[in-house]
């Protein structure tokens, strides 16, 4: 289906003092960009979701690709200056729909990465068998429309932060009934995590869903979220998903408290940039090489022709 707007990441590269939560990135180096004419059948309206990893001399960026009338997939990149960025392709990618692929270590130095399926209603875990590629599946975590899952491990105790899903069938609009649950266990591996007491720690569509990965500095913890509560159309759709993102300080959390307040509003780069010219809903950080790398993507309008390529695609060239 066409979408008059398009997502895009960019990648910034800042001083290694740079505080994610009190400076804007503004440093912007390079641009995965959607926006540009359809030549081919397989042709990428989306790069969103972007989570940065560093191994070894080089980053890695992970993040969601889609292509007209397909479904989204896990692809990789890496760099070994955050500059210029090698392809390294797909690292999961089936007939099911794939996106935010959030990855973490765990104490063993192993690596792992838990995406969003909501499409077959499960959150399930891979491990990284010869990372960046060769994923397997090791366990299925929650059952159910669970969207943007993060981990976080406080004092030995996994939390799973995560949302149900549900739109508007008719538009891009969350319902107002939007809930943020956490689930816990003291296994990673585990198949029965306990719902927390406290959850759902929100409802609603103003300071909810996850818009990235964890984010730790000076013993503070911070959870980037998306707020869906403003509507607006642009080339006669109405959109909600992805318009900004607020962070939240993580006061307190265990198995029984949970406690979080907002500490910034509207997150964005300090200047505006064409890339997310309409709108923005996820970042990443990650320090690599003595700089902090920055990744956020961004939403802008398509080209129109696009419009009509694509419709030609679909009627005379499947």
């Amino acid at each position: 289906v066409f979408s008059p707007l398009v997502f895009s990441i960019g990648i910034f590269v800042e001083d290694y003092n740079f505080n994610l939560i009190h400076d804007r990135p503004e440093n912007l180096v390079y641009v995965f960009n959607s926006r540009k004419i359809r030549i081919s059948k397989d042709h990428t309206y989306l790069f969103a979701d972007p989570f940065l990893h560093v191994e070894g001399d080089k980053i890695y960026l992970f993040a969601e690709v889609q292509n007209v009338d397909n479904k989204g997939f896990i692809n990789c990149w890496c760099s070994q200056d955050a500059h210029i960025w090698e392809n390294i392709g797909p690292v999961l990618k089936t007939n099911s729909h794939f996106s935010y692929p959030h990855i973490f270590r765990n104490k063993n130095n192993e690596i792992f990465l838990i995406p969003e399926s909501e499409g077959i209603k499960e959150v399930s875990i891979y491990k990284f068998n010869n990372f960046p590629m060769d994923l397997s599946k090791k366990n299925e975590l929650l059952q159910g429309k669970y969207v943007d899952t993060n981990i976080l491990v406080q004092d030995g105790t996994f939390f799973l932060i995560t949302t149900k899903n549900n739109y508007h069938e008719q538009s891009l609009c969350l319902r107002d009934d939007q809930e943020v649950e956490i689930f816990f266990s003291d296994d990673l591996f585990s198949k029965n995590w306990t719902k927390h007491p406290k959850s759902p720690i929100k409802k609603g569509k103003a300071l909810f869903r996850n818009a990235g990965p964890i984010y730790r500095r000076k013993g503070r913890i911070y959870r980037f979220v998306q707020d869906f509560s403003h509507q607006m159309t642009y080339r006669g759709v109405t959109f909600s998903y992805g318009k900004k993102i607020n962070v939240m300080e993580i006061v307190k959390i265990d198995k029984n408290n949970y406690k979080e307040k907002i500490v910034a509003e509207d997150y964005k780069p300090k200047s505006d940039l064409p890339f997310q010219k309409h709108s923005r809903h996820h970042i990443s950080s990650v320090t690599f090489k003595g700089k902090t790398v920055v990744a956020i993507d961004g939403r802008r309008s398509d080209i129109i022709f696009n419009k009509l390529i694509n419709f030609v695609y679909r009627q005379f060239l499947k």
